[in-house]
């Protein structure tokens, strides 16, 4: 659930965005509720679960006693997550990226604060057409119960020849190439598939960050997309980790643009630079 309501901040009337729900990702579905307010892509990749008991068994709670019946080997496992709320005051200038990037802090700080799995930053990933927002991990709870650090898969250089290719292919390419680079099989999961399929590009890499190429990919995607007198749209990246099967789902996800955002400088090269098959059905965005 997400809405808005009046308070009064120094003084002065402000907004407060109210978010209550509960996900076993929650830092990604509270993103998805930003993303929904402001139009303003975020990414988001999952932290790498390898505590068991931030896994938990959901196959009662989806499946009817038929379908348990017809399958009794399978079980359904997804990540804990938990319960999620907070409050959100908002600036009364108009919503740069800047300022989404203070709101995304406040909701790493408050899933920290909350003890809900993974450590996490926000970052800004920069490319050719400008810099775009990621949440990216940077601790995991290890078996034995202790913090570990770790790092953005994502961040890995990857590699690919360009050419041109449909925007599915490009994608399908990329998550080989992610795959090649971290040794953890990766693949394609849930898109928007008339604007990836339909679309055409052309793409390349070498040697750069997994997800300064994948949002040069989203940024290409959206403008294909630009059509005269419709609604811009904007794409995102969910990076999601199957702690069961141990394996990546690269799922996208269309960001209706609702307000100008005034973008952060942005050099002609790539730079990243700190500021944080069948797809199981967990996998996939309702």
């Amino acid at each position: 659930m997400i809405c808005g309501l009046a308070s009064c901040v120094f003084g002065q009337p402000a907004e407060v965005i109210s978010i209550e729900l509960h996900d076993p990702r929650p830092l990604s579905a509270a993103a998805d509720k930003l993303e929904e307010r402001f139009g303003i892509p975020i990414n988001y990749e999952d932290a790498r679960i390898e505590a068991s008991d931030e896994i938990i068994d959901i196959t009662d709670q989806v499946q009817s006693p038929r379908q348990r019946a017809a399958n009794p080997n399978v079980r359904i496992r997804v990540p804990k997550g938990g319960e999620y709320a907070i409050d959100l005051p908002l600036s009364t200038a108009p919503p740069s990226q800047g300022h989404i990037q203070d709101l995304v802090v406040r909701l790493i700080s408050h899933h920290e604060a909350k003890s809900l799995p993974g450590r996490f930053r926000v970052v800004q990933i920069a490319s050719p057409y400008g810099s775009m927002l990621a949440i990216e991990p940077t601790a995991v709870r290890a078996a034995g119960g202790g913090w570990k650090s770790t790092s953005s898969v994502l961040s890995l250089p990857i590699s690919f020849p360009a050419t041109t290719r449909s925007g599915l292919e490009t994608l399908t390419v990329i998550a080989s190439a992610v795959e090649r680079a971290s040794g953890i099989k990766t693949v394609v999961g849930t898109v928007p598939l008339n604007a990836v399929a339909q679309s055409s590009m052309t793409l390349g890499a070498s040697q750069q960050p997994a997800n300064a190429v994948l949002v040069q990919f989203l940024q290409q995607l959206a403008g294909a997309q630009g059509l005269p007198n419709s609604p811009h749209i904007h794409f995102s990246y969910r990076f999601l980790f199957d702690p069961v099967d141990r394996l990546y789902v690269l799922n996208l996800q269309a960001v209706l643009l609702r307000s100008r955002v005034t973008p952060p400088d942005s050099g002609p090269e790539m730079q990243r630079r700190p500021a944080a098959g069948q797809v199981p059905p967990q996998f996939r965005k309702q």
